[in-house]
């Protein structure tokens, strides 16, 4: 199925973007792999390879790698990416999660926002608040105390739903021992199947449209664009409270010369195709060559988000750790959306890509050139003279 291989690519370079990026803008942060058992009495920020959180944390938890775990409970937020999540821990206020497999049997306190290539939302899990779901394959097992959103290629429901059901897949299934307490509105190829069992106490909305292939071309754009801009919107935002600073630094170097920036990108994205053919040629680089090849294009997505994350940084203009940490997500948030919405169009949106990539490497090449090795260490810049 198209829609299928096409989601699971979009999310594969966003949360690979990712994990490029961090090494990139910053030192690695926890190594290959990071375990937590103590208990954190402030807020967590965690990268590496592998990562396992079986202690409390008090405060939010901001987690990244190519497999994340939450056992122990989160008083905050969470806000996690990475190629396989699990929650079953207590998370105390909102989770946010992005990535290839996201397995929540755990409790949320308040709202859930999951993009992944499956997502699953397991018997014994529950989110207190709304839900809204965008993957490939879907399955909610568990309770949802609010509304609950789904937009999917295949969409499970087998828990008890206490609000309304929007479902947009293009195979829904109300599973045996499903409750829903409010309304059903579905959209789909066909009908949805429900089993005898299950219960949906208030009405029954849906429509079927008889697409074609440019029409069904569509709407597989459509849930495609969605789950793009969630995984990328929640990629960037773990960049961000993982990096603070190096992001402050790079948008500040992008408002002082706009134009210098985008030369530095440019003459990176030029040079390194050209170092990788030198080092081809030569008897011992075409190892590193190999590892140039490998990283370039995963790397050009981790500094797509950069720039993302840095815009939004020279719109807010506030601390990054104040009360402003909301305002930048919101901006995020539109920033994110009106990107995804650009790639529709033709022309316009490969450039609006190319466009981030040359700023994001120009705001790395600035920032590591004019970095201050006393400064990074936590001293005090020399005085004058």
């Amino acid at each position: 199925m198209r829609v299928s291989v096409r989601l699971r690519m979009l999310l594969a370079v966003a949360v690979a973007g990712l994990g490029i990026a961090m090494p990139v803008v910053a030192a690695t942060r926890g190594g290959g792999s990071v375990e937590i058992r103590d208990p954190v009495g402030d807020d967590l920020y965690a990268a590496a390879g592998q990562v396992v959180v079986t202690g409390p944390v008090d405060g939010d938890a901001v987690l990244a790698g190519g497999s994340v775990t939450v056992g122990g409970d989160v008083s905050g937020d969470a806000l996690l990416g990475g190629g396989s999540i699990e929650v079953t821990g207590v998370v105390g206020d909102d989770l946010r999660a992005g990535g290839g497999q996201v397995i929540v049997n755990g409790l949320v306190t308040d709202q859930a926002i999951l993009a992944g290539g499956t997502v699953v939302l397991g018997s014994e899990g529950a989110v207190a608040g709304r839900m809204w779901v965008a993957g490939n394959s879907v399955d909610v097992l568990g309770q949802v105390g609010g509304n609950l959103r789904i937009t999917a290629a295949t969409a499970r429901i087998g828990g008890r739903i206490e609000g309304n059901v929007e479902v947009a897949a293009r195979s829904i299934e109300i599973g045996p021992g499903a409750i829903i307490a409010g309304d059903l509105v579905w959209r789909s190829d066909a009908e949805p199947v429900i089993a005898e069992d299950a219960q949906i106490l208030g009405t029954i909305t849906g429509s079927t449209p008889a697409f074609d292939d440019e029409g069904g071309g569509r709407w597989r754009d459509i849930g495609s664009s969605i789950v793009l801009a969630v995984a990328v919107f929640i990629a960037t935002a773990v960049l961000w409270r993982l990096f603070p600073d190096f992001v402050r630094r790079g948008s500040q170097k992008l408002r002082e010369a706009p134009v210098r920036t985008l030369l530095s990108g440019s003459l990176a994205f030029l040079l390194t195709p050209l170092a990788v053919f030198v080092l081809f040629l030569t008897a011992i680089g075409w190892l590193l060559a190999i590892v140039l090849v490998a990283g370039y294009g995963f790397a050009l997505a981790g500094t797509g988000l950069l720039a993302l994350a840095a815009l939004a940084e020279g719109i807010a203009g506030r601390d990054v750790a104040g009360p402003g940490w909301s305002r930048r997500l919101l901006l995020l948030a539109v920033l994110t959306a009106g990107v995804v919405l650009l790639q529709g169009v033709p022309g316009v949106g490969g450039l609006v890509t190319v466009l981030l990539w040359l700023l994001g490497l120009g705001m790395v090449v600035r920032v590591l050139r004019d970095r201050d090795p006393a400064v990074d260490r936590g001293l005090p810049p020399p005085s004058p003279g």
